[in-house]
């Protein structure tokens, strides 16, 4: 998502300092999983399959790829790349892909709940700059 993102700054020079406080929150992101994923082996953090199997995730991520390589292509419309993120914020929060990591430390769930509200407070952002932003009818 960090990479997307940063492409949209590139191609959006008027939401530049919009997109890449995304892409940086993303890359936060990155390092609050990948610190979750160090708790692991003393099991004081949990992943569980859960509904969302690794199929799913797998087509998420795919999803997300295929996007990536569409924007490097084609600059998307503000509005366009904006619907586009909400989306897939959106589909992390609804299919509850986070919530298949448990904590078993208070520091892991501070973790957990650190990026389950960030991940929820995008799509909010998003939606907020959707809508003032948003053709005319829509």
């Amino acid at each position: 998502m960090a990479e997307l993102y940063q492409l949209f700054s590139e191609n959006e020079p008027d939401h530049r300092e919009f997109w890449l406080s995304m892409a940086d929150a993303e890359h936060r992101h990155v390092c609050m999983i990948r610190e979750l994923q160090g708790y692991i082996p003393s099991r004081q953090a949990l992943l569980t399959e859960g509904k969302v199997r690794a199929g799913a995730v797998h087509s998420f991520l795919s999803y997300v790829d295929g996007l990536l390589l569409r924007a490097k292509k084609e600059a998307f419309p503000f509005t366009k790349a904006l619907s586009l993120s909400m989306d897939i914020e959106r589909s992390l929060v609804e299919k509850g892909m986070l919530d298949h990591f448990h904590g078993a430390s208070a520091e892991v769930k501070s973790v957990l709940d650190r990026l389950k509200q960030e991940t929820a407070g995008h799509g909010a952002l998003m939606e907020d700059m959707w809508r003032r932003n948003r053709p005319p009818g829509k």
